[in-house]
């Protein structure tokens, strides 16, 4: 299923209780004979029969579509105990068919007294002509490739009857053949064959994405053995024969990548719990959610060819390790040193997608593990960079402290390849645990884990505010809470309850979570935690005058400065202490160059100050902005800052205008200092970049004038011009002030409104055409790039072919083609996608589309098209 769960329903008879197993498995060992039922009972324990229903349980349906991968002319043998029994059926469909609405390519209840399998014996044998074997229905593949087998009940295809069952009664030595099957089967075969006549059977071909099981009833105990086969070429075998095995009643099989999810779809790591709903409807406490089934389970190790068949390497691919391993320091920090208490941040590039562990070794011992105080950071790496945010404390959710002489901690990360987690959802009881081992791990294991390792937590934690209390203790049948370290599993682990049949037992309600992966070779990286006591400065910056009103009406928040634009920087000065104030605080900060101080915009604290020394707490002074900050500051010294306590300044400044040649940024730092603490500098919390500069990006400056510049009356075959300088007042661009070359009042002709047109040629009439002139300039000192404009024709005109028109600098006038190319060109009003310099009112007319091209500072023309009056 690709879909969260949605939905987890119990499936409840009198007088018993449900346990919903949502079991992601997996595994590969001892040899079976021929494919189906049979393997699930091989171990002893008690019989589980297969379902096809038409409820869910955790928003899936009730029903196992078994698979079977063959080669060309081998032949499919399946036997059920529910055919010729009411509506008993077996249905083969091509893969990829719906079994719901496509007709099946083989209906076994067609075929006269053939896949009747209704004893014992014949479930061990297998198919004709096996001795005492049953008579199988068979289809001959004519290609080769996967097929779905769906076994009916004695209901038929919609039911949602339990089997009929009685107490004492041994399932497996009497299996159920009658009508009280009801929506399930007690015995199932597909066998695959060379040839009708071969007695030779080929395992590791039959396979399911889930399979969903019925015990009958409770305190009955399943010892099945399933297997696993990854994207990755991974092969698990997952043993719940240990001990007395485990004691569910309504239950799914399936395997997943990341076991139970978090809120963020980040791997949660723990088992999660849902008090006070027997449904366990998700999401459970805490918004944790379960992934939805991945890898296919076998009930035989896998065939080569079946593994081949689904485009799945025959060898695991053991993981890359991360590269550009580091950590960054949090605020007041700097490279890889962060106060106390403030944490930071883990960065690396993995090769690959998949989990990640981190370990910082807390105690410096050398060892990671879980068994110190050593903190483990697990997630979901996606393939190339990947930040991981630590919040400074050790593993026992202490702060780690500061190591004497400001010595490094090591923290080491690895990658995770085949990592398979194994859900048991609403299990009350596996009080002897179960086995998982991977089969073919791909090296030695660099963590010191083996082939049985296996993971787990069942401490109490908290996730998205809420407290999960899952009671985990020795009373409860746990004899281990933390399994994050690794426990071998090859004698049964992740022991829970005490398999008495209390329906309260320790896994009700709970969804248990068990992993296991191979690590990567481990990468280390060393981090520093300084003492307390420090100051921070965090600097930010803002576009507070849009001078030239080159923005329009864009809000500032979104606009990017242009030369003679007004900034304000903000700086926040806090003592980051809990403990101890900071005395003799001053904030200094050079004004940047190619800016000019805006004088009178001093201000501490939301308090204007002079710009005068001697006078108060700040001054401006050769070219530097002095502040003095917190209690008891003067005009000549810094006053204290309490412990936790913070003080803001504010100045502006105006990007000169024009800027020298190649000038596009504009950067600034401040710098704090108190006695006992050196100077600081500022910080830009909008990177990623600890105690960086803060950096303002300057766009070139593109002026636009619009103008009706000449009248096509209907009548004449010439365009007659419309002149005259007009000046908007609203528009700074067209002012006589701005360097347009020639001068603005002999450039810029035109006419803004139709009062502006004289009498010759006068206003336009319908089947006039107007021209339109878009005049252009760069200046500000930085060049224009990639220059497009873009205008959208008026509404009630229509736009005249072959009338558009560039001119650069006063040079030859150009005709642009209509049909849109290099140069830009017309798009009708049936174009559905425009190009992105076509902005505002879309007025479904077309738009004139020019590409100018790189514009340095100085640049000017205009471009021009017509259009005719409706």
């Amino acid at each position: 299923m690709k879909t969260p769960i949605t939905h987890l329903q119990r499936i409840q008879k009198p007088f018993t209780k449900l346990t919903l197993l949502l079991c992601t498995l997996s595994c590969w060992v001892q040899p079976a004979k021929a494919e189906g039922s049979r393997e699930l009972v091989q171990n002893g324990g008690n019989r589980p029969f297969t379902e096809w229903r038409t409820d869910r349980t955790a928003g899936i349906l009730r029903r196992t579509v078994l698979k079977v991968y063959v080669n060309k002319d081998e032949v499919i043998n399946l036997g059920s105990s529910a055919v010729g029994v009411d509506k008993g059926d077996i249905l083969l469909f091509k893969d990829g068919d719906n079994v719901d609405s496509t007709t099946p390519t083989l209906k076994c209840s067609t075929a006269v007294d053939k896949g009747i399998l209704d004893t014992r014996a014949k479930e061990i044998a297998g198919p004709l002509p096996t001795t005492g074997g049953y008579t199988p229905c068979t289809y001959t593949a004519p290609a080769s490739g996967v097929y779905q087998v769906v076994f009916y009940g004695t209901d038929g295809k919609t039911s949602t009857t339990d089997p009929t069952t009685a107490n004492g009664v041994d399932y497996i030595t009497n299996p159920l053949t009658t009508a009280a099957q009801k929506s399930a089967v007690s015995m199932w075969d597909i066998t695959v064959r060379s040839s009708a006549t071969s007695t030779s059977d080929i395992k590791g071909r039959v396979f399911t994405d889930y399979i969903a099981l019925n015990m009958g009833a409770n305190n009955r105990y399943l010892k099945s053995n399933i297997y696993i086969l990854t994207d990755d070429g991974y092969r698990y075998s997952t043993d719940l024969s240990v001990g007395r095995g485990i004691d569910p009643y309504g239950f799914l099989f399936f395997a997943n990548e990341k076991g139970l999810l978090a809120p963020n779809g980040q791997p949660l790591y723990h088992t999660g719990k849902k008090a006070g709903d027997s449904a366990m409807t998700p999401p459970l406490d805490g918004g944790v959610t379960i992934q939805a089934p991945k890898y296919p389970l076998f009930f035989n190790p896998p065939s080569n060819d079946a593994i081949s068949g689904l485009n799945v390497s025959l060898i695991a691919r053991e993981p890359f390790p991360a590269s550009n391993f580091k950590f960054t320091g949090g605020v007041g920090g700097s490279g890889n040193q962060t106060p106390e208490s403030v944490g930071g941040t883990f960065s690396f590039d993995a090769p690959q997608s998949g989990g990640f562990q981190i370990i910082i070794d807390a105690d410096n011992d050398g060892n990671y593990n879980t068994a110190s105080s050593d903190r483990i950071l697990e997630g979901s790496a996606v393939g190339g960079s990947n930040t991981i945010i630590w919040d400074g404390k050790d593993g026992g959710g202490n702060v780690l402290p500061a190591r004497p002489g400001n010595a490094p901690y090591n923290a080491r990360i690895t990658l995770k390849g085949g990592e398979y987690h194994f859900p048991l959802i609403d299990a009350e009881s596996a009080a002897d645990g179960f086995k998982i081992e991977m089969l073919n791990p791909p090296g030695p294991f660099s963590n010191g884990a083996n082939q049985t390792t296996i993971y787990f937590d069942e401490r109490d934690y908290k996730v998205s505010e809420t407290d999960v209390t899952l009671g985990c203790s020795l009373a409860a049948g746990l004899p281990v809470c933390d399994g994050r370290g690794g426990v071998d599993s090859a004698l049964g682990a992740h022991k829970f309850g005490t398999n008495t049949g209390n329906s309260t037992d320790y896994g009700d309600r709970k969804a248990i979570d068990t992993w296991i992966y191979f690590p990567s070779s481990a990468v280390l990286t060393p981090l520093i935690i300084i003492p307390p006591g420090t100051l921070t400065a965090d600097k930010t910056v803002a576009l507070v005058v849009d001078s030239d009103k080159s923005g329009g009406s864009t809000p500032l928040g979104s606009q990017v400065p242009t030369p003679g634009d007004i900034l304000e920087y903000t700086v926040i000065v806090k003592n980051t202490t809990t403990t101890t104030q900071r005395d003799d605080v001053v904030l200094k900060d050079t004004i940047p160059v190619n800016t000019t101080y805006v004088p009178g915009t001093l201000h501490i604290d939301g308090t204007i100050k002079t710009d005068g020394t001697g006078d108060d707490q700040a001054e401006f002074a050769s070219s530097e902005t002095v502040f003095r900050l917190g209690t008891g500051a003067n005009a000549t010294t810094g006053g204290t800052l309490a412990a936790n306590a913070t003080s803001t300044i504010k100045f502006r400044v105006k990007v000169n205008d024009p800027l020298p040649n190649g000038v596009t940024k504009v950067s600034n730092q401040a710098v704090v200092s108190s006695n006992g603490i050196p100077n600081i500098n500022s910080n830009d919390p909008g990177t990623p970049t600890a105690d960086d500069p803060t950096v303002t990006k300057i766009a070139p400056r593109l002026r636009l004038v619009k103008r009706v510049t000449g009248i096509k009356k209907a009548s004449s075959t010439a365009v007659t011009p419309v002149g005259g300088y007009n000046d908007l007042a609203t528009d700074v661009n067209d002012d006589a002030a701005v360097s347009w070359t020639p001068n603005a009042n002999t450039y810029l002709l035109g006419a803004i409104a139709s009062e502006d047109i004289p009498t010759n040629p006068g206003a336009p009439a319908p089947q006039d055409e107007v021209e339109y002139t878009i005049y252009f300039l760069v200046d500000g000192g930085i060049t224009a790039r990639d220059v497009d404009i873009c205008d959208f024709i008026p509404a009630n005109q229509t736009y005249v072919d072959g009338t558009m028109e560039l001119n650069l600098n006063g040079g030859t006038t150009s005709a642009i083609a209509d049909t849109p190319g290099a140069s830009g060109g017309f798009y009708p009003p049936t174009t559905t996608s425009f190009p992105d310099a076509c902005s505002g009112t879309n007025n479904s007319r077309g738009a004139s589309h020019f590409k100018v091209g790189n514009l340095n500072s100085n640049s000017y023309g205009y471009v021009r098209f017509r259009a005719k009056v409706n």
